[in-house]
């Protein structure tokens, strides 16, 4: 749940399953935004080579009450 004007961060996490030595997650794409969210860098995890993120912030405003859509896709090297 979110509240009007009330910041609200998160991340999303990919894991591979392959060796990450051999195959690495390279990039999210971002296919379908919130407006105004801020995005972070494409992040390692410190404890597990295989996790990947992306942490985001977001401030709803009025006109964003109800539900919102974020899609986004990982891309290996």
């Amino acid at each position: 749940e979110v509240l009007i004007g009330i910041p609200k961060s998160f991340s999303i996490y990919a894991m591979t399953i392959c060796d990450p030595n051999d195959v690495d997650i390279a990039e999210f794409v971002i296919t379908s935004g919130i407006y105004a969210m801020g995005v972070g860098n494409l992040m390692k995890s410190a404890s597990n080579s295989s996790l990947s993120y992306v942490h985001f912030t977001w401030t709803p405003q009025t006109n964003q009450i109800g539900l919102q859509e974020l899609c986004m896709i990982g891309f290996t090297e």
